[in-house]
């Protein structure tokens, strides 16, 4: 080791004793050029050494990456708050902007009330303001049944947009004439009800055989993957959402409402009233 560094040339150099006049030996005078200064070798050495020891990243250069990402993240969740508040941009608008529900659609701000059915006793939990959860009774059923009684609708060709074209549309023959049909929103609820009534199967569908099962079973898979598509509504922070005010799409569909049960109401798309 100690021979690679001398043969290196960084060992010091030392100025040589000289005797004085006295005869005793004694240190020359410091020369600049001695080994008390880095010679020039030596130099980028000592800089480099010197740095290591002396100089640290700064605090910004050692976490810019979390500055980054939490940068980001504010940046998006605060773009996406003043686009949900002041409505400048929803999909929904443009949607419906040529449909029936262009004069119906409004919006306003929803809190979703998120308490759990159940209290840790098994009792139904008295904070739940609504009868759409919980086991099979009366209010349950009622609730369920004024929210989509009025789920059947006419409409005008013109009103039937992309599916004007379509020849399975079923036409209405009585004397307010139009088309039978219904909206998506009404589709997701009785898929929302399908799952409810999986749940407690044992009330809704006793005693099925197993082909019966299976056919239960693809058909709330189907409510799943539908609801899975289902657009969501715009989320302003956790629990409070853009929502349609929803007693006016109620009114919308109860002037337009009608039983498909009437005998002779509906006519077949192909073969008439024969």
């Amino acid at each position: 080791m100690f021979e690679s560094i001398l043969q290196a040339g960084k060992m010091p150099k030392y100025s040589p004793l000289r005797a004085s006049a006295h005869g005793s030996s004694k240190e020359k005078a410091p020369d600049p050029s001695s080994s008390c200064e880095a010679s020039d070798e030596e130099e980028p050495f000592m800089r480099s050494l010197k740095g290591s020891h002396l100089s640290k990243p700064s605090w910004i250069r050692r976490h810019w990456r979390s500055i980054l990402v939490h940068s980001t993240v504010s940046i998006v969740n605060i773009l996406f708050f003043v686009v949900s508040t002041t409505g400048l941009v929803r999909s929904n608008d443009l949607q419906h902007a040529t449909g029936p529900f262009k004069n119906t659609i409004r919006y306003h701000p929803q809190k979703f009330e998120l308490h759990s059915t159940f209290k840790n006793d098994g009792t139904l939990n008295p904070q739940k303001p609504n009868n759409f959860n919980g086991p099979p009774r009366l209010e349950l059923e009622e609730a369920w049944n004024h929210l989509q009684e009025n789920d059947s609708i006419r409409v005008t060709l013109s009103e039937l947009g992309q599916f004007a074209t379509d020849d399975t549309i079923i036409q209405l023959n009585d004397d307010k004439g139009g088309y039978y049909t219904t909206v998506s929103v009404y589709h997701g609820l009785h898929c929302i009800e399908r799952l409810h009534h999986y749940i407690y199967s044992d009330h809704y569908y006793p005693n099925l055989t197993q082909n019966e099962q299976f056919i239960l079973k693809r058909h709330t898979e189907h409510c799943l993957d539908w609801l899975r598509h289902n657009p969501k509504p715009a989320a302003l922070d956790w629990g409070n959402h853009q929502c349609v005010v929803w007693e006016d799409i109620e009114n919308w569909m109860a002037e337009r409402a009608f039983d498909p049960y009437e005998p002779g109401v509906l006519m077949h798309p192909r073969f008439g009233t024969k």
